[in-house]
């Protein structure tokens, strides 16, 4: 079997809306539940030191609601740096996982929640 995946700048234009033009990275997150449904609009952030520009020093997050599939997009979150992906569960925010993006790459993780 042979898989075609799209490079980069194609996979920034298409989930960045536009805005994938300068993206440096792009973080896909899919929250999925104990028998590896899709959770479809759950609360999800991902959240970074901004290390330059007017915000440097400061901790940004973005928040949205996962799509009817389960996913998140982030676009242009700092590569190298620490982001932290975080749910709002059980009627608090809940640290999911931390990792770094790497540059120019698009990070995938799947974070299955069980009962």
């Amino acid at each position: 079997m042979e898989l075609e995946v799209p490079d980069f700048g194609a996979a920034a234009r298409s989930l960045c809306l536009g805005r994938g033009v300068d993206a440096e990275t792009i973080v896909v997150a899919h929250l999925v539940g104990p028998g590896g449904e899709s959770l479809p609009g759950l609360p999800i952030s991902v959240a970074f030191d901004r290390i330059d520009g007017p915000s440097r020093g400061n901790r940004l997050t973005l928040t949205a609601n996962t799509d009817e599939r389960g996913r998140f997009a982030a676009c242009s979150v700092p590569a190298g740096e620490t982001v932290t992906l975080r749910s709002y569960v059980g009627g608090e925010w809940v640290d999911l996982t931390e990792f770094a993006a790497p540059a120019g790459e698009l990070t995938y993780r799947e974070v299955r929640f069980g009962r």
